[in-house]
């Protein structure tokens, strides 16, 4: 059982809530990627984000919490597909990974179970990766000022935001 099992329950919320914008996100970046090498890396981090999201889930319902569903902060975003340049959503991934990397830290410290923690340790090291592999890929674009503006102004604190809750 874990050490604050209400603060367990409501982290594992955020972080499922997390993997759930990071799944969108890679996947919009990899429809925006030409090179296919990063399109297929992009590809597998968001599939990687949506199995994170299901075992997580798991968790939750371990802990007694039943058809928990994830919150998407993107789904009422008013920026279309257009709008979105590559700069901003790899700056939105790398934003929306490192609070999913603080979410697994907090949930590690609250956990008392090995195995548990064990997944928690795991997910956080594959989250760390993904977050050195888009550091890496932000190098290379060129930044559209009026696309960027509205990802930098509106998008990333939107999202971020509601995922802090």
């Amino acid at each position: 059982m874990a050490k604050d099992k209400g603060k367990v329950i409501e982290k594992l919320k955020r972080v499922i809530c997390t993997e759930h914008t990071i799944y969108t996100d890679y996947s919009r970046l990899a429809s925006l990627i030409k090179n296919g090498r990063i399109r297929d890396k992009l590809r597998s981090h968001s599939t990687a984000a949506k199995r994170n999201k299901d075992l997580l889930i798991e968790q939750l319902n371990s802990l007694g919490v039943n058809s928990y569903v994830a919150e998407s902060p993107c789904k009422l975003c008013k920026i279309t597909p257009e709008d979105f340049s590559l700069i901003g959503a790899l700056d939105l991934g790398l934003e929306v990974t490192t609070v999913a990397i603080k979410f697994y830290r907090d949930l590690l410290h609250l956990s008392d179970d090995v195995e548990k923690k064990e997944l928690f340790k795991e997910l956080l090291k594959d989250k760390i990766i993904q977050k050195n592999f888009l550091k890496r890929e932000k190098r290379f674009p060129h930044r559209n000022k009026k696309q960027s503006d509205l990802i930098y102004n509106y998008c990333i604190p939107e999202v971020i935001s509601k995922l802090w809750g």
